[in-house]
Parts: structure tokens; sequence; C-alpha cells
């Protein structure tokens, strides 16, 4: 069985310093689960915000990071919510002047998941990305 499945969008702003990069980025994202059948009034969804520092070497950045997520789960009935902090690390590549792609792999502890004290819950998330920059 394949892990989730998450399609979103980020924003973001960069400034560059010379060889470091500040990011700061926000972003949302739909949560799927390959293999398990989830109603259509379900819905699961990640929101967060991340502060990124890279090494700009070029057309190629590798960057690390520390975020904050929320994690929202929407049923007709109850609804749950529950908060983490992220690390992140990956490589992003220059293909054009305003192009950047990027590779990363998060990983999010949500601690008292869904309310139950004591109980946490890691997620870990290889994500693909596009961005256009002025």
């Amino acid at each position: 069985m394949t892990g989730p499945q998450n399609l979103g969008l980020h924003a973001g702003y960069m400034q560059d310093f010379g060889t470091l990069v500040a990011i700061g980025e926000v972003s949302g994202e739909n949560v799927t689960l390959p293999g398990i059948p989830i109603p259509g009034s379900v819905s699961i969804r990640r929101y967060g915000a991340d502060l990124l520092l890279g090494y700009d070497s070029g057309d190629i950045m590798p960057f690390g990071g520390l975020g904050f997520a929320q994690l929202d789960i929407t049923t007709p009935g109850p609804s749950m919510s529950s908060n983490g902090f992220a690390i992140t690390g990956g490589v992003a590549y220059r293909a054009t002047d305003n192009i950047l792609l990027d590779a990363r792999v998060r990983h999010t502890r949500y601690s008292d998941f869904m309310g139950l004290s004591g109980l946490d819950a890691d997620a870990t998330t290889f994500l693909f990305g596009v961005s256009w920059h002025n």
C-alpha cells in the first residue's frame, strides 16, 4: 500500500542574501489515502507555514527548515483538528529565470493527535513543486 497523496498549492517569498536564501511559505493541501475509501462527505486537509533557509550555488539550491502544520478532518458529524511541527529538507533547480522546480521530504509530528493525550502521529511526505518567480 502506498502512503497518503497530497495535491495542493503553496505561496511564498524568497529573499536572496548572496549565498544564503531565506524562504517563507504557506501551503494548503488535500490529502487522500490510497486503498482506503473516504466518503465524499469527508475531507482531510493540511495547512502549513514554513521558514526555510537555502544555499544558492547557482542553478541548484539545497534547503532545509522548520514549520507548523494543522491537519483538519471534516465529517458530516464531528470534525477533528491536530497541530504539529514539521522539518523539511530538499533541493531546488532553476529551470529558467522564472521557473523553479523542487523536490523535498517533509516530516510532521502531530502531538496529542486528534485531541487524544499522549497519542502522537508522524507523517512523512515527499513533495515535488513548481514555482514561478518574478
